[in-house]
């Protein structure tokens, strides 16, 4: 599909898409983008990359395809250097967890940008951990706006299927409104549990606990950006979230077993639906 594909921050997302497009030559060459010279010596010895640059412009020269890998507010500040250097038929996307604001900025910037949200990840980190596999049978969101280009929402459509996943289409506004409910409340809610457990009482910790809280590992500035950016959809859902606790608290205090056993069964079948 493309002559030159630049990946920019090479991290667990950016190098699994490095690997994954090498594996499927999707790219004739895959370049990334790094802040951090011994982070793009390693890159290269792992052939997480074709070849590695410091150098912004040389990373992108020549480049057909352009995917910004980096946390949220450095895609706009990245994007803002990129818009005097990439040609105008340069395609590009990037996998921020919020795209209200990105892609409000970015689609001014690229006459071919278009939004997209590989629902694929780990609470581990940097490329060490990439896999080819990451995004296969994983939801990966496009998020179009009327003023898309259409060729532009098609070939990102096909280079998100060609890495095994299936693609939705949602408006910038939807996918923050669905990611707040199903990845940034359950993120500040488990940050939240970690800090009201006493530190003494986690060598305790088992398997359950271990799993419910397995989140709470997750990059804490990647995660401030997170929250930051999708506050208003985030406040919303902590507040029913904060309710729903009270009703649980409230049935506890006044001894209502039969209300609080009729709480916890709605919450199992609604898991349920998940298997």
């Amino acid at each position: 599909m493309f002559r030159k594909v630049t990946i920019i921050g090479v991290g667990l997302i950016g190098g699994s898409l490095a690997l994954a497009i090498k594996k499927r030559k999707i790219g004739s060459q895959v370049w990334g983008f790094f802040r951090r010279k011994n982070a793009l010596k390693l890159a290269e010895k792992n052939k997480i990359v074709d070849k590695g640059t410091q150098d912004l412009y040389q990373a992108v020269a020549g480049s057909d395809f352009v995917i910004l890998a980096t946390p949220v507010n450095s895609i706009i500040s990245i994007a803002s250097q990129l818009k005097d250097i990439l040609s105008y038929d340069t395609l590009i996307t990037d996998v921020g967890s919020s795209k209200t604001k990105i892609v409000s900025v970015l689609q001014k910037l690229f006459p071919r940008y278009v939004g997209s949200h590989p629902l694929a990840g780990s609470e581990k980190k940097g490329f060490v951990n990439a896999t080819e596999n990451l995004f296969k049978d994983k939801i990966t969101i496009v998020t179009p706006t009327p003023r898309s280009d259409k060729k532009a929402v098609s070939k990102i459509k096909k280079f998100w299927t060609d890495l095994g996943s299936n693609v939705v289409i949602m408006s910038p506004q939807l996918h923050d409104r669905v990611l707040s409910q199903i990845s940034h409340l359950p993120h500040i809610a488990v940050f939240g549990l970690l800090n009201s457990v006493n530190d003494k009482y986690l060598k305790y910790a088992t398997t359950g606990f271990k799993d419910t809280t397995r989140i709470g590992a997750s990059h804490p500035d990647l995660w401030l950006e997170i929250f930051e950016t999708n506050k208003s959809n985030l406040l919303i859902d902590l507040n029913r979230y904060i309710t729903w606790l009270r009703k649980y608290q409230q049935a506890l205090q006044g001894n209502n077993y039969n209300r609080l056993l009729k709480y916890i069964q709605q919450a199992s079948e609604k898991r349920k639906t998940l298997e």
